[in-house]
C-alpha cells in the first residue's frame, strides 16, 4: 500500500469517526438524523432546531477527535465499484427491482435467516416477487466493513422492518454479507442475520 492510498484510507476513517461521535455526542445532530428517510435522501429542516454557534461546534469536534482517538475503527472505505454495487443492492431490496438482484446476487447465494431458516438465490427473488412484499429502507449501524482483494465483509447493525402476507414485522438484527469480485463484478455470495436479543 503506497503513502497516498493509506492516507486516503486514514482521512476516510476519521471522516466517518468524526459523524458517527457527533452524531451519539450531538442532540442537535442526533435530532436532524431522526428525519432521514432512507440512503440517499434529505433532511428536512425543522424551524425550531436551535442554531449552534461555530465555537460551540468546534468545541465539539475537538472533544469528538479526543473521544475517538483511541477507539478502534471497524469500517473501512471501500472501493469505489464495491461501494456502488453495495448501494445498488440495499436500493434493491428496497424496490424489489428483480433485474438489479439477479445481477448483484451470486448463483451460489446463501441466507441464513434470524430463525436459522436458509434461503438460496431462487428463493430470495421469489420472496422479492411476492405482491405485497415490501422491505423497508433502512440505515446500517455500526458498521464493520473488510476488505481482502476480491473479497469483502459488509456488515451491521439494522432496525429491520418489512411487510408479507399483509403482517407487518420488525426485528433489531445484525447483518453480515460477504461479498466477492469475480469477473470484475461485485456479487453477494452469503448473508448471515443474527436477532439481536433485547
Amino acid at each position: 500500500m503506497n503513502k497516498k492510498t493509506s492516507a486516503t484510507i486514514k482521512m476516510g476513517l476519521l471522516r466517518r469517526s468524526l459523524f458517527l461521535a457527533l452524531l451519539f455526542l450531538d442532540p442537535f445532530l442526533r435530532n436532524r438524523m431522526r428525519h432521514v428517510i432512507s440512503i440517499g435522501t434529505h433532511v428536512r429542516e425543522d424551524p425550531s432546531e436551535t442554531v449552534r454557534s461555530p465555537s460551540q461546534t468546534i468545541m465539539k469536534l475537538a472533544a469528538t477527535i479526543l473521544v475517538f482517538s483511541a477507539v478502534p475503527a471497524f469500517a473501512a472505505e471501500l472501493p469505489p465499484d464495491l461501494a456502488k454495487a453495495v448501494k445498488d443492492y440495499y436500493q434493491a431490496q428496497f424496490h424489489n427491482d428483480i433485474p438489479a438482484l439477479k445481477r448483484l446476487v451470486s448463483d451460489d447465494y446463501v441466507l441464513v435467516n434470524s430463525d436459522a431458516t436458509v434461503e438460496n438465490k431462487q428463493k430470495v427473488l421469489a420472496d422479492h416477487s411476492l405482491p405485497g412484499f415490501k422491505i423497508d429502507p433502512y440505515i446500517v449501524e455500526q458498521p464493520v466493513d473488510k476488505v481482502w482483494g476480491n473479497a469483502a465483509v459488509i456488515g451491521g447493525v439494522v432496525h429491520l422492518s418489512w411487510t408479507r402476507d399483509g403482517k407487518h414485522q420488525t426485528r433489531l438484527v445484525r447483518v453480515a454479507y460477504i461479498w466477492a469480485k469475480r469477473d470484475g463484478h461485485w456479487q453477494t455470495t452469503y448473508t448471515q442475520v443474527t436477532r439481536v436479543p433485547q
